[in-house]
Parts: C-alpha cells; sequence; structure tokens
C-alpha cells in the first residue's frame, strides 16, 4: 500500500526548496564555466549535513568539470531498497538586459517574488531556476529527515548548458551506483519526458580580408532588436525570428541598392543553444548615400514586421550615423559577400517533424554564434534531433556550405540522444504517482508523457550506464534562456509531491 504523503510535509519540503534556490543558488554566481565555487559550497554542505559526498575534477574539451554526488542512506527499514539518482545541473545561461550592468562572474542573482507569491524572476537577467531549482528540491530532499525514501545519490552535474561536459566526464566507477535516475530538468510541470534529442556544433571559420575605409565615408550602425529569442530547442517550432539571419537580408537587400557599403563590424549573439534576439553592424557608406541607405533599412524593417507579425510582436530594425575614430577598415566586397551569403544560406529553424509523433520536433538548428575574429569569423550552429542519421544529414550539409564558401569546417560537442522506453518502470511508476497526488489530473490528460527536443543529460547517462532507466520531470518555467525567465512556485511544489509520491512508492513496494 502507498504511504501516504501529508501536505505538511509537501508544503515543508516545499519552502526549503525556495529557501535552497532564492537564498543560497542565487547568491553563488554559477554561470556555464563558473562552477567551481557552487561546487565547492555542496561539499560543504554535504559535511554540515554529515552525508557522503564526492567531487571529481576534470577536463573535456579544454573546459574543467567539476560533477559532485551527495550519498543519503535510506530511510531505517529501506536501506537495502535499490538507490535512486536525483540528478540535476548547476550551471546557468547568462543573459541579461541591453542597460543591465551585472558582473555573472561576481554578481548575486538579484531575486524577484511576484506580488501574488506565484511567480520568480530576476532583475534584468536570467534567473537560473534552469536548473538551480532542480538541484534545490535534491537539497531539500536531503537535508530531511521526515521523508521515507530509499538510498538517494544527488548528482550535481557542471557545463550542462554549453556543451555537457559535466555529463562527459561523469565517472562510471561507482561515482553513482544507482541504475534508476530522475532528471529535475523538464521545464513543464505535469510533462513527463522519457527520451531527448541529440546535439551537435557545427562551426564554419569563414576567412575574411579587410580595405581601408574610402575618404569621405561615413558610418552607419544598423541594430536588430526586441525578438523573443529563446530557448533553441524547446521554442524553435515557436517560429521565432533570429537575428543573424534577418541582419544577413537586410545587409543583402542594402548591397542590392548601395554597392559602395561596407561591413566595418558585426556584433552577434553568443550563446549556441539560445535563439539570438538582436545584432549589430557598422557599415561604413559612401556620404552621398546615407540616406538612402537608412531609407532601405527601414523599409526591410517593415517587411519583417509584416513577415513576423503575431510572432515577433516588438522586432525593430533600425539605422542611425555614428562617428567612431578606431574603425579604419572594413570587410572586402568579396568577404563581405561570402558573409552574407553564409548566414543567408544556412540552415536555421525546425527542419523537419517527427513522423510518428505528433508535434514533435524531429529535426532543427539555430545559428547561434557569429562572433568577429581578426582574420576570419566564426559561425556556430547546434544542430539538434531525436535520429542521429538526420542530424548527421544536416551536418552534412553545413560541411558542404563551408566547402562553397571556402570556410575551414569542423564540428565539436556530438552529444547522443536518448531513446524513450515505453516499458520503463521509473515512467509507470510516476505516471501512477501522478494521478494519486493529483486525482483530477487525468480529466486534464495530464500526466503528458513526451520525448523533448533538447538536449538532456540523460542521452550520456543513457550511453554510460548500461540498464539505467530514466525519468525528467520539472516545475513549469517559461522564457528560459532569457531575461524573462520565470519560475513557476505553485508547480514546483507539485513537482515536490510528485517526487515524495514516488519514493513513497519505492519504500511500499506499489
Amino acid at each position: 500500500m502507498m504511504l501516504d504523503i501529508p501536505n505538511s510535509l509537501v508544503k515543508k519540503i516545499h519552502e526549503r526548496t525556495m529557501f535552497y534556490l532564492r537564498d543560497k543558488i542565487c547568491a553563488i554566481p554559477h554561470g556555464s564555466g563558473n562552477e567551481e565555487r557552487i561546487t565547492a559550497w555542496l561539499v560543504e554542505l554535504a559535511g554540515e549535513l554529515g552525508l557522503e559526498c564526492r567531487r571529481d575534477e576534470a577536463v573535456v574539451n579544454g573546459k574543467p568539470t567539476y560533477n559532485v554526488v551527495i550519498k543519503k542512506p535510506g530511510t531505517k527499514g529501506y536501506e537495502d531498497l535499490p538507490p535512486v539518482v536525483l540528478q540535476s545541473h548547476i550551471d546557468m545561461v547568462c543573459q541579461k538586459a541591453a542597460d543591465s550592468a551585472h558582473d555573472f562572474d561576481n554578481d548575486p542573482i538579484s531575486v524577484i517574488i511576484s506580488d501574488d507569491g506565484k511567480y520568480m524572476t530576476a532583475n534584468g537577467t536570467t534567473l537560473g531556476a534552469d536548473n538551480g531549482v532542480g538541484a534545490a528540491i535534491a537539497l531539500a530532499v536531503l537535508e530531511s529527515s521526515d521523508i521515507a525514501h530509499p538510498p538517494i545519490e544527488a548528482l550535481f552535474t557542471t557545463d550542462e548548458e554549453d556543451g555537457m561536459t559535466g555529463a562527459i566526464a561523469l565517472p562510471a566507477d561507482g561515482f553513482i551506483t544507482g541504475r534508476r535516475l530522475i532528471n529535475i530538468d523538464t521545464e513543464d510541470e505535469g510533462v513527463l519526458c522519457c527520451g531527448c534529442a541529440g546535439g551537435v556544433n557545427a562551426v564554419l571559420r569563414l576567412p575574411v580580408s579587410y580595405e581601408p575605409i574610402l575618404d569621405g565615408s561615413s558610418l552607419v550602425r544598423i541594430d536588430i532588436a526586441g525578438l523573443k529569442g529563446g530557448h533553441s530547442g524547446l521554442e524553435i517550432h515557436n517560429g521565432r525570428g533570429n537575428a543573424h539571419k534577418l541582419m544577413a537580408r537586410a545587409l543583402r537587400g542594402v548591397r542590392d541598392s548601395f554597392s559602395s557599403v561596407r561591413i566595418a563590424a558585426f556584433t552577434g549573439g553568443d550563446k549556441r543553444n539560445v535563439i539570438t534576439r538582436q545584432a549589430s553592424v557598422v557599415v561604413a557608406v559612401d556620404g552621398g548615400c546615407i540616406d538612402g541607405v537608412i531609407a532601405a533599412v527601414d523599409k526591410q524593417g517593415k517587411i519583417f514586421a509584416h513577415e513576423y507579425g503575431g510572432i515577433e510582436t516588438d522586432i525593430s530594425l533600425k539605422a542611425e550615423v555614428i562617428k567612431d575614430a578606431s574603425m579604419k577598415s572594413a570587410l572586402s566586397v568579396e568577404s563581405m559577400d561570402r558573409l552574407i551569403a553564409t548566414l543567408i544560406t544556412m540552415p536555421d529553424g525546425v527542419q523537419a517533424m517527427h513522423g510518428k509523433v505528433a508535434g514533435l520536433v524531429e529535426t532543427s538548428c539555430n545559428v547561434g554564434i557569429v562572433r568577429q575574429e581578426k582574420d576570419h569569423y566564426y559561425i556556430c550552429s547546434l544542430i539538434r534531433s531525436c535520429v542521429r542519421t538526420k542530424k548527421l544529414y544536416v551536418l552534412e550539409q553545413m560541411r558542404q556550405l563551408a566547402k562553397l564558401v571556402n570556410a575551414d569546417f569542423s564540428f565539436d560537442s556530438d552529444y547522443p540522444d536518448w531513446e524513450p522506453n515505453p516499458e520503463s518502470d521509473l515512467l509507470a511508476r510516476f505516471k501512477r504517482a501522478y494521478e494519486s497526488a493529483f486525482p483530477r489530473s487525468r480529466d486534464k490528460g495530464l500526466p503528458h508523457v513526451e520525448s523533448v527536443h533538447a538536449g538532456l543529460e540523460c542521452g550520456y547517462f543513457s550511453e554510460k550506464f548500461s540498464g539505467m532507466d530514466m525519468i525528467s520531470c520539472g516545475p513549469t518555467i517559461t522564457g528560459a534562456h532569457t531575461v524573462e525567465e520565470k519560475l513557476d512556485i505553485v508547480s514546483t511544489e507539485k513537482v515536490v509531491k510528485l517526487l515524495l509520491t514516488v519514493f513513497g512508492q519505492m519504500v511500499s513496494n506499489t
């Protein structure tokens, strides 16, 4: 018979979850690649709780990783049950508003709780609830002495958002022993994730040459802004504009009318897994063409507003004359045209929908990084697919494009997919637990079981640990990877109740 889970216990664990996220995790800078301090704190906390802890340090793809596991014995009477792994990643995507002075390397996240107490956001930055809230839930469970549970291994991985190097580096030598893993990184309460897409970064290094800016030229800065951006996997199906692609189109339109225009600088996105929301270009313009160039940009902006009506309601494309004495050179005609052609031609967005799972994006790509280097442009696209051969097909498209434009091609961070298992014991347990914890859920069609079009570390765990049974769940987070990131506090309490109900199943063997 399943154990009864008192509401008072659920509320207590939920309150401690909010405490750990708001007052502890958000207080320690922990952007991808900057996780050493927060992992040191986890080790210290484990000591305070009297729990076994291990931190593993490694270097993957030139980046340090600091995975931590904290182990808690099963409640008395349940010590010999098979252990369960509670897994979350402790790095966050660092994005901030254009007018924010926040320093992600040193400043704590400024947390805001809505007046009605239902939502948590941050002041002008990403919140890091993705996946700080998963870590906070695990910590609240670890410190509690009121929960009946099997042995728990709380696994905290690093660098999930920027290459999953933590999952890659995870030792297979007993660092974790459990073969039942609950990933707390799904961002929609009521959804049970049982599979994920794999991914790979396609990188083009496009060589460029420069010419002096001609005397009498003026500098015009073109800015595209107001786009929604977002998670390049979870929100790719919404048809949002990519600032890199739109800027290339705008430049092509200007070049078609004014052949003397030259690109002096191009500033774009810097996160491969974020749909780029803004970009800026400085062009050198013949003095007599300024008004025409500005008018051409304005015309292109009206085209974009029409094309993205109802999707990108705040899109803005503007041009203005600037003065910058430091800019002495611009791209040669050939280099500029190849850059524009490359960005226009690169695949972007949804490439295919799944043939058997309604509404599931099968394959997509996101031109997330465009960076001007001394002698080349660095362009990175993140390709995702739940079908490995389709992922490799799009990668080959990128390779062939690189050949056509004489760019160097490489790829990295190739991570595996997680194939759904309809016979999963954990999936069955979670479905039963959800219906038990929320009796009216079936009338609402919940829980909803799906495979997600995003990379989860479960792909690596599936590949690394034979026989690992996995499920992913989590509270509702909207606007992940953007400054609009918002955690639904009420849904967080529901996830706590769900997990406690699953533990109740495990210890009562139901």
